[in-house]
């Protein structure tokens, strides 16, 4: 009777353990795409080209330390960054 006395114990933590991960994994689902609908709706973390909240181009600005130059970069490539005169913006 010790034996499967101590089998229901170890069962019945089992199940704690695995129900506790997964009401934080859930937690962190609800919380994510929670964030996501707020950033979707207030415009947070957008710029300029994005086309929308909800439609996020991606892109980084990246700064060239020496001279200044800004890049876009997304991840694919890197190319110089343009003002409207056509000109390479910079810091």
């Amino acid at each position: 009777m010790l034996f499967i006395d101590e089998s229901r114990e170890a069962r019945t933590i089992a199940q704690g353990v695995f129900y506790g991960l997964l009401y934080m994994l859930v937690l962190v689902t609800i919380s994510m795409w929670m964030s996501g609908v707020f950033r979707g709706i207030t415009g947070i973390g957008s710029d300029d080209c994005d086309k929308s909240a909800w439609h996020v181009c991606g892109a980084n600005v990246i700064t060239d330390a020496k001279t200044g130059l800004q890049y876009l970069s997304t991840g694919h490539g890197i190319t110089p960054r343009l003002g409207r005169d056509g000109a390479q913006l910079h810091e």
